[in-house]
């Protein structure tokens, strides 16, 4: 029964330690702190759900997240937001990589760049970005050593908005569509669009499409097709809980009878016999009593005949038939 006990408190340990830790998945996975800032997962003001929403709510527009690479993104006609990127990475990207964001956007596709945090260094002069599209990043600091990133050259790009005299936020058209490029992402986080200071340049960066795709895949958020993101794609995860639970009663089952086994009793302990018992009782099952004393005569010969006398010798063997002659007289046998 005490065991029974401790293997019942064991799978309720177990089941309790589950459920917190499916509990802290969960309200992390709600807050979206285990996501990339500028993440339209997460909800938190380093986040960008707030525009997710926010476009999501207004009648007529279709408001996406894209968890596939931008390459193999088959849109047309959509503005496509890639958020919180990296801006001496983007400026060094290969060429190939340049041209493909150039046929995207050729497909009739607005294609949306929001830097993010600046590194603090510049990329070096003639980068791939500057050498084919004819832009270049400038960085310089406040006085709280903050960086403050803007293109100290944009040429054949339209101006969409200045910090001052520097632009941070600029346009250009191929073919179908165009590319905007913003310098500074937090025109885009949850904080700077709960304060609606720049909702016109928001309207502006996104453009007149209905359909808005925000890409997830460059923060490395890519769809699996695993049972995993299947099961967190459709919220699974209290079925997950309920089968944790059926195998922890499984093991409990297996583990412990129902209802419990009663106690056996206790057997009676069987004492040995004396090694001298033994020997009587063997000598009683395989020696008939008259013989007793000549096969102990005979034993006792085997190591001392030189030490006895013939006529000592016939006196005892004389004496051992008398012994023998009484006991059958008196009906021992």
């Amino acid at each position: 029964m005490k065991k029974s006990g401790s293997t019942v408190l064991l799978a309720f340990l177990a089941v309790a330690f589950g459920c917190g830790v499916l509990y802290l998945f969960n309200r992390q996975f709600a807050g979206g702190d285990a996501y990339p800032a500028y993440s339209t997962l997460r909800s938190d003001p380093a986040g960008a759900k707030v525009i997710f929403e926010s476009l999501s709510r207004l009648a007529g527009m279709t408001v996406v997240r894209s968890y596939h690479p931008l390459e193999r993104l088959a849109d047309r006609d959509s503005t496509v937001l890639l958020l919180g990127l990296e801006p001496h990475s983007f400026a060094m990207q290969p060429d190939a990589e340049i041209h493909a964001l150039e046929e995207s956007a050729q497909r009739g596709n607005r294609l949306v760049f929001g830097m993010g945090e600046a590194s603090g260094r510049e990329p070096p002069r003639l980068a791939p970005i500057e050498k084919l599209w004819g832009v270049r990043f400038g960085l310089d600091f406040d006085k709280e050593g903050r960086g403050n990133l803007y293109f100290a050259d944009a040429k054949n790009w339209e101006i969409l908005e200045r910090n001052g005299t520097r632009p941070v936020a600029v346009e250009r058209a191929f073919g179908k569509g165009s590319v905007v490029l913003v310098a500074t992402g937090r025109l885009f986080d949850n904080q700077s669009v709960a304060e609606a200071k720049q909702t016109a340049l928001l309207a502006r960066a996104i453009g007149p499409h209905t359909r808005i795709v925000f890409d997830e895949a460059h923060f490395g958020i890519v769809e699996s097709g695993s049972v995993v993101a299947l099961a967190r794609r459709f919220r699974l995860h209290g079925l997950a809980l309920g089968l944790a639970i059926c195998a922890m009663l499984f093991i409990w089952k297996n583990a412990s009878s129902f209802p419990p086994v009663s106690s056996a009793p206790r057997e009676a302990k069987v004492f040995g016999r004396t090694s001298v018992a033994g020997l009587v009782t063997l000598l009683r099952r395989h020696i008939a009593p008259e013989r007793l004393a000549a096969a102990c005569w005979q034993e006792w010969l085997k190591s001392h005949a030189r030490d006895v006398a013939p006529a000592r010798r016939a006196q005892a063997e004389a004496r051992l038939r008398d012994i023998e002659t009484m006991l059958r007289a008196k009906g021992a046998i």
